[in-house]
């Protein structure tokens, strides 16, 4: 038998499995992980993530694997998880599923010595409060909230399975979890005791994410909507701990605007004045333009169903944007 054949005979326990992926973070950084771990979003987020110096955090309730959200249904509101893709190729389904269809999106990108900094400097988060200011929803900064006493504080890589177990939590009559993870496949023995309490597991057709998780679990007995985690001051003093930025695949680089920039000098220029601050020790940051060669506006290309569906739900469009459409038809 071939050593490829027998690694997939190998059967793994829950705890040795789960051992594997608590990083050691006094390592050096290069034994933590070969690459960096960029988060997909949005390019005004990114502004916000900067100018704020902080990252707004939701729970697993509103997250896109629904198979992940009724495995913890009893925890799901409790359950804080900040996402980053661990990998050296761009995703381009990342781009559009968090950046937005346009392909216009950005991530912001933490070398793994910045990672580890960054997960180490996490002692405290701040409850966001909503509140309603002019019909709109809006979050204010509340109670800070301790590590260790408030929240608790688990870090590691997604585990990707094609096991699953039903709604009601029980598992499948399997005698054994097919596992992969940080790309490589494993057999757990027990897989009651993996899925139990484990909040890094996705179904494996999301492997392409490669995803690393910090969680935060809630301890206070009480709801949190969302939660804010501040970026350390040291990375706006300290030498090496500079943040990538890498602008999405229909950025342009050609053509300018009104402003006489083209869209990603205009875009690099806003995202730099957001990362300075007026004493001087602005964020250190460097932006470079995605490597994809992708044309896949999904906008422009599903213009007809978007008119569609914006017509069949108005309540869909900005109030003052109902208003200029009803003025246009007015014209007509």
């Amino acid at each position: 038998m071939a050593d490829k054949d027998k690694r997939k005979e190998e059967i793994i326990s829950s705890a040795e499995l789960k051992a594997k992926n608590e990083p050691v973070l006094d390592q050096r950084a290069e034994d933590f992980s070969r690459y960096t771990f960029w988060q997909y979003t949005r390019t005004d987020s990114i502004k916000y993530i900067l100018g704020g110096g902080c990252f707004w955090v939701n729970s697993i309730s509103g997250m896109n694997d629904v198979y992940e959200s009724r495995l913890h249904e009893d925890r799901k509101a409790d359950i804080f998880v900040q996402s980053f893709c661990n990998s050296d190729t761009e995703k381009i389904p990342m781009s559009y599923l968090y950046g937005g269809i346009t392909g216009k999106g950005a991530s912001i990108g933490f070398t793994p010595d910045v990672m580890r900094s960054y997960i180490r400097s996490i002692r405290y988060v701040t409850e966001l409060t909503e509140k309603t200011d002019g019909g709109r929803t809006v979050f204010e900064p509340g109670e800070r909230l301790e590590i260790g006493k408030d929240f608790e504080l688990r870090t590691g890589w997604v585990f990707y399975t094609k096991y699953r177990r039903d709604e009601s939590g029980n598992a499948d009559r399997k005698t054994y979890a097919r596992v992969c993870h940080r790309n490589t496949f494993y057999n757990v023995e027990d897989p009651d005791a993996f899925f139990t309490d484990n909040y890094f597991i996705k179904d494996y057709p999301w492997e392409y994410e490669k995803e690393f998780r910090i969680v935060l679990i809630n301890l206070t007995g009480r709801e949190i909507k969302k939660i804010r985690i501040d970026l350390p001051e040291e990375f706006r003093t300290k030498k090496n701990r500079k943040i990538k930025v890498r602008l999405g695949p229909e950025i342009s680089c050609e053509g300018e605007s009104i402003s006489g920039e083209t869209d990603y000098e205009r875009c690099r220029r806003e995202i730099l004045e957001k990362a300075e601050r007026k004493d001087g020790e602005s964020y250190q940051v460097s932006v470079q333009k995605s490597g994809l060669g992708v044309h896949m506006d999904l906008l422009s290309r599903n213009q007809e169903d978007l008119n569609t569906y914006i017509g069949q739900h108005p309540e869909y469009l900005y109030e003052k944007t109902r208003e200029k459409a009803a003025d246009s038809l007015k014209k007509i």
